[in-house]
């Protein structure tokens, strides 16, 4: 899957992501760039991954997390985190309900809340809202963009679908209906 930390990539949450670190279920672990911490991959089923985590987390001083998976994640995730730390779950791609050890938040001081885009978004005005959005653009030009393995025709969504499952970390498949770019 896949800082501060997000799962099931963990993204450092300072201006423009200039410290970026994955988790992922599938992809080997890299390190690259200044500091060895720029596009940090973690691989969950290595077993070193949550000693790995913690390390990375307190390198980074991962103080906040975002957390797209729940489940199991989220513990794994907060106890990675330094005292003090809180994390944010947005969404819950595992399908269970976010599992976190008590001991956390007590002894610790962590905190665990959900967070919505939408009502963020509302109680922002509207000049904010614009800013955040210019924002968002730019980012998904440069730090955030999807890559894009193919675009294949919609009659060849199973081809679509076995080149995806055989190369998930290659980018997105996208299934074009009735354009002339799928033909």
């Amino acid at each position: 899957m896949g800082g501060t930390l997000d799962t099931p990539s963990i993204k450092k949450c300072t201006p423009a992501l200039s410290l970026r670190a994955g988790i992922s279920a599938d992809r080997p672990t890299q390190e690259a760039g200044e500091g060895g911490i720029r596009g940090v991959v973690l691989n969950t089923s290595d077993p070193g991954f949550d000693a790995s985590l913690e390390d990375l987390c307190h390198r980074l001083e991962a103080s906040i997390g975002f957390d797209a998976v729940a489940g199991e994640m989220s513990a794994r995730v907060l106890r990675a985190q330094p005292r003090g730390s809180r994390l944010l779950v947005y969404g819950a791609l595992s399908l269970e309900a976010s599992q976190i050890d008590p001991a956390s938040l007590i002894f610790e001081g962590k905190r665990v809340e959900g967070f919505w885009l939408t009502a963020w978004l509302r109680q922002r005005n509207l000049l904010s809202q614009l800013l955040v959005t210019r924002h968002v653009q730019q980012m998904l030009a440069g730090d955030l963009k999807t890559e894009i393995q193919a675009r294949l025709p919609l009659k060849e969504a199973t081809r679509g679908l076995e080149q995806y499952a055989s190369n998930m970390t290659g980018g997105k498949i996208l299934l074009l209906p009735l354009t002339k770019e799928a033909e």
